[in-house]
């Protein structure tokens, strides 16, 4: 929590910075959905993963950059100037764990293809779900179509 109306409006800046991130990287997921052919989910998987964790890896870096810049100009900002030089510990990104990210969702809209859900209909509901989950909301992969 900020002391210093600097400190307040960093904050705020970066708030809204990071929604707008997570917010370009939901738009990204969701075009990146039209790689996949929902009737041919396995032979369209490889690329769209490729691209979403590519997008991931760029999404992450650029949200861990900023989010050092934030904390190294709040720690300025309510410490004062001796407090510029102490370090920032970031993320590293994982791509393994970005796969376990998405990778539920061709799964489980061919899951519902193979119960007698239309191809198209079972990706968009699954894609409504992924946006969601990129955009950083809760998403729950034990649900069925």
């Amino acid at each position: 929590m900020a002391n210093t109306h600097a400190g307040f409006l960093l904050t705020d800046a970066n708030r809204r910075w990071q929604a707008l991130l997570g917010a370009t990287a939901a738009g990204n997921a969701l075009e990146l959905a039209g790689l996949i052919d929902p009737a041919d989910i396995p032979g369209t998987m490889e690329p769209w993963l490729e691209q979403m964790i590519a997008q991931a890896g760029v999404t992450h870096q650029a949200g861990v950059d900023h989010a050092r810049a934030y904390v190294e100009g709040f720690r300025v900002a309510e410490w004062g100037a001796d407090a510029a030089g102490l370090p920032v510990v970031s993320p590293v990104f994982d791509p393994g764990q970005a796969v376990n990210d998405v990778i539920w969702a061709p799964r489980l809209a061919q899951a519902g293809i193979n119960t007698g859900v239309d191809p198209v209909e079972a990706w968009a509901t699954v894609v409504r779900r992924l946006v969601g989950a990129v955009w950083g909301q809760r998403c729950d992969p034990a649900v069925t179509l």
